[in-house]
């Protein structure tokens, strides 16, 4: 190959290097922001659904200190069925 094509060819192939390293950035900081874009999704659910959980669990305590003298202090087993099943 002569000279001419010889510097040709490196100018293109550090053109062309430099393209990669330029797209090459470009795709990193993408991901990046898509990594960071899935985190927050990721967060948005995880505190939603703490949210409902921390709101079952408030129900069930309200369930149990209202019903802690049943709990604490079951009927006997001598007391006739209608009266153990009856709704208060």
């Amino acid at each position: 190959m002569n000279k001419e094509k010889v510097d040709l060819l490196e100018k293109d192939t550090k053109k062309l290097s430099e393209m990669v390293l330029m797209y090459k950035k470009l795709l990193e900081k993408a991901y990046k922001e898509a990594i960071h874009e899935l985190d927050m999704k990721e967060f948005l659910n995880m505190r939603t659904y703490m949210c409902g959980m921390r709101d079952d669990v408030n129900i069930l305590h309200g369930l149990i200190m209202q019903n802690i003298e049943k709990i604490e202090q079951p009927r006997d087993e001598s007391e006739p069925a209608y009266i153990r099943t009856r709704c208060r």
